[in-house]
């Protein structure tokens, strides 16, 4: 196949015909028509993942060239799992499977960051999509995509620029009683920390990205700390330490500077006493120095 040449002007001349970068790069996905015709049947059919997956994985090496399809590939991805959360589909398990499975495809190939812009941030989906993680069987390995799937959902929603007690049914029906919207997205973000594998990464830039908003900073997030301290004294599980330190982590990237300095004397004295308890070494070579 000819190699694309750029001209200035952001043109790429292919075979004579000047295109522009964004054309070109999707005439390059030789493969993008079949795609869109699966996705729109994959809520039916059974085995229809297992072909997009196929398909993307050959992209890892260039995979800018899938971005003039994502936000519709993501899109369609995203009203299947919104349906299958509704209930409103003939098979809701086995269709959320099937599109947590491409949708983690795609975060794999082209990275969760890129993703995650393109997943709708409405406020009405907020508690919808916690119902679904929190209805989710963190036992069941073979589900591990949905709940990554799931957690990057949660995290661009939790990011809305308002109170999230505005938004809590809980509050608004039993003011003072039962688990609120907050507790409940700790609860299960930390439920998914001890997972050993991208599970538990989703779980961590999920509790990062909550703990960091401004009206989270100083009770929730000093709870969280406080939390981590009791917890990594006490826990004899082998990942949780790591999902432990990854969210803190990510605490310390996200969040602002002056609302963190303060944090920085009770994050220290974690990773003191963590350090003399000699904990495996792949924590240490990766997660605490990170942090």
């Amino acid at each position: 196949d000819p190699s694309p040449q750029m001209e200035a002007g952001g043109e790429v001349e292919l075979g004579g015909a000047e295109k522009t970068v964004h054309e070109a790069f999707e005439s390059f996905v030789v493969e993008a028509k079949e795609v869109k015709e699966l996705l729109s049947t994959l809520a039916e059919a059974p085995e229809g993942n297992v072909r997009i997956n196929n398909i993307l994985d050959k992209y890892q090496e260039q995979s800018q060239l899938l971005d003039p399809h994502l936000e519709e590939m993501v899109t369609k991805l995203m009203g299947i799992v919104r349906s299958a959360g509704a209930g409103s589909l003939h098979d809701n398990k086995a269709a959320l499977r099937r599109a947590s499975s491409v949708l983690y495809t795609v975060t794999k190939v082209r990275g969760f960051k890129t993703v995650v812009k393109f997943m709708p941030h409405e406020v009405q989906d907020l508690e919808p999509c916690l119902d679904l993680l929190d209805a989710q069987d963190p036992a069941d390995h073979e589900t591990w995509e949905t709940r990554y799937a799931l957690l990057l959902w949660l995290s661009i929603l939790v990011m809305v620029p308002f109170s999230l007690s505005t938004i809590d049914s809980m509050l608004c029906t039993e003011p003072g009683g039962g688990e609120g919207l907050v507790e409940r997205i700790e609860r299960v973000g930390k439920a998914c920390l001890s997972d050993p594998g991208r599970t538990r990464d989703g779980a961590a830039y999920l509790l990062s990205r909550l703990l960091t908003r401004p009206d989270m900073e100083e009770d929730t997030l000093v709870g969280f700390l406080q939390w981590s301290d009791a917890t990594l004294r006490s826990t004899s599980n082998t990942f949780l330490p790591t999902g432990i330190y990854s969210t803190l982590a990510n605490v310390f990237k996200y969040g602002q500077r002056q609302s963190l300095l303060d944090k920085v004397p009770l994050a220290l004295s974690i990773l003191s006493r963590d350090r003399d308890e000699d904990r495996p070494h792949t924590i240490f070579r990766e997660c605490v120095p990170y942090l």
